[in-house]
């Protein structure tokens, strides 16, 4: 994935966004992290290689794996020169030369890689602690819409196995114990499979047409989503510019599932992850791994 997203573009991602870096503070402070690394891929369809931002804040040491030079220049400049944070320039064919940390994040990267299963393991090889690991959430509600118009052009749409529990869950219990499987960005829109750089509007256009649909990502007005566009320099969701008039106003507006009953997550959430502790494993969860293996 070499594409270069410079911002995050429209209130979806910056949702998006703003959910996960409240996940990943909170498994960082539960499993004790002090080093963090994210990359090479990043499936985030806003700026790639930035999940780290919050921790290195507090203090985590965070290496961040970016695919080109062009994409590291991006990425530095919303860590803002932070000295816990380092950019580096890494193929996803080159995971085994990075350094190992007590976090390892892989966020939405198996599908855009030839072998995930493959990719899977030489980023796991690398956590000491935990290893998190997001994909798409394919029992979203939303993608019924995706699959329903496939199917009206006569197009069979069948969710990559890398996003399946069914599939995913036992691949992960290979390398760790999978100790929690947790569903996040839970907005009330529905979530089209949208690629790097696209906008919810984006993707609803290039699946219905132009033909009088006006939709953004807050089913408001078009100018609406020019609004959240974030990247060096206003970077809102820590506070500062953008926060306080623009996102924190428009998160307060919009009503969310997060904190809803797990069925319901399952439905609402765009996406999942699976957190997988890589200490050693006990008795217990070596048995667990003889009877998947069996």
């Amino acid at each position: 994935m070499k594409h270069l997203i410079e911002e995050d573009r429209g209130l979806g991602t910056a949702y998006e966004r703003y959910c996960f870096y409240q996940r990943l503070d909170a498994l960082a402070r539960e499993y004790d992290v002090e080093s963090m690394l994210e990359g090479p891929v990043d499936g985030m369809a806003g700026v790639a290689g930035v999940h780290g931002v919050g921790l290195a804040a507090r203090g985590v040491e965070v290496t961040s794996a970016v695919p080109t030079e062009a994409h590291a220049e991006v990425a530095r400049g919303i860590y803002a020169g932070s000295p816990h944070a380092r950019v580096v320039v890494c193929g996803e064919d080159e995971v085994a030369s990075l350094p190992r940390a007590d976090m390892v994040l892989c966020y939405h990267a198996l599908s855009f890689v030839p072998d995930w299963r493959a990719y899977l393991a030489s980023v796991a090889a690398l956590a000491r602690k935990v290893l998190v690991v997001a994909v798409c959430n394919p029992d979203n509600w939303g993608v019924a819409i995706v699959r329903g118009a496939a199917r009206l052009r006569g197009v069979h749409v069948e969710a990559p196995e890398s996003w399946q529990r069914e599939v995913l869950g036992p691949e992960l219990w290979r390398h760790g114990r999978v100790r929690d499987h947790i569903y996040f960005d839970c907005p009330w829109w529905p979530d089209l499979q949208v690629s790097p750089g696209q906008t919810l509007g984006d993707r609803v256009k290039k699946l219905f047409g132009r033909g009088g649909f006006k939709f953004t990502d807050t089913h408001e007005d078009a100018t609406v989503a020019e609004r959240f566009v974030y990247g060096v320099g206003r970077w809102p969701y820590f506070g500062g510019p953008g926060w306080q008039d623009e996102l924190l106003p428009a998160l307060l507006k919009h009503p969310a599932f997060e904190g809803a009953s797990r069925r319901v997550q399952a439905r609402a959430a765009h996406l999942h992850a699976f957190v997988v502790d890589m200490r050693p494993r006990t008795p217990q969860a070596r048995r667990r791994l003889a009877t998947l293996e069996g």
